[in-house]
């Protein structure tokens, strides 16, 4: 669909249900917001992923927000 949109994608990147966990605060999803924004044929970035508890997603708000490229996190719960 997003071909047919006329866009691409650079990347699509699964980090596992336990990645936003407290346990394990989201190391893997923020790894991978650091490598896209390394990624220059990255222009853009989503995150898409299960309601995380307050202080992970805090991380990841914040992470997204230093990307240097236009980032949306949708948290759904």
């Amino acid at each position: 669909l997003i071909h047919r949109g006329g866009a691409g994608v650079s990347q699509i990147l699964g980090t596992g249900g336990r990645d936003l966990s407290e346990a394990v605060g989201a190391a893997t999803t923020l790894r991978a917001l650091a490598l896209l924004a390394a990624d220059p044929r990255t222009r853009s970035v989503a995150v898409i992923a299960k309601l995380p508890a307050p202080a992970v997603a805090a991380r990841v708000l914040a992470a997204a927000s230093t990307l240097g490229k236009p980032a949306v996190v949708y948290f759904q719960g």
